[in-house]
C-alpha cells in the first residue's frame, strides 16, 4: 500500500524548510568569508609596505655609513700618504 497524499505532502514541506534554512545559514557563512578575505588581504599588504619601507630606510642608512667609512678610508690614505712623502724627501 502506498501512503496517503497527505504524509507525502508532509514530507516536501519538511524538506523545502529545512532546505531553506540550511540555504540560507550557507549564504550567511558565504558573506562572512567574503568580508574575511579582503579585510586580510590588506592588512597583509599594509604589513608588506611597512617591511618595503623599513627595508629602505635601513638600506639608505647602510649607504650612508659606507660613504662616510670610504670617506674617512680616502683621507686617512691620502693623509698617510703625504706623511711618507714628508718623510721620504726631508
Amino acid at each position: 500500500m502506498s501512503p496517503p497524499a497527505t504524509t507525502l505532502t508532509d514530507n516536501l514541506d519538511v524538506s523545502s524548510i529545512n532546505h531553506r534554512r540550511f540555504t540560507q545559514t550557507i549564504s550567511n557563512i558565504t558573506i562572512d568569508r567574503c568580508y574575511f578575505l579582503p579585510i586580510h588581504l590588506f592588512f597583509y599588504i599594509i604589513i608588506i609596505i611597512i617591511i618595503y619601507v623599513r627595508l629602505g630606510q635601513f638600506n639608505n642608512k647602510q649607504e650612508k655609513i659606507l660613504n662616510t667609512l670610504n670617506s674617512n678610508h680616502d683621507l686617512t690614505f691620502h693623509h698617510e700618504s703625504q706623511s711618507r712623502l714628508l718623510h721620504h724627501n726631508s
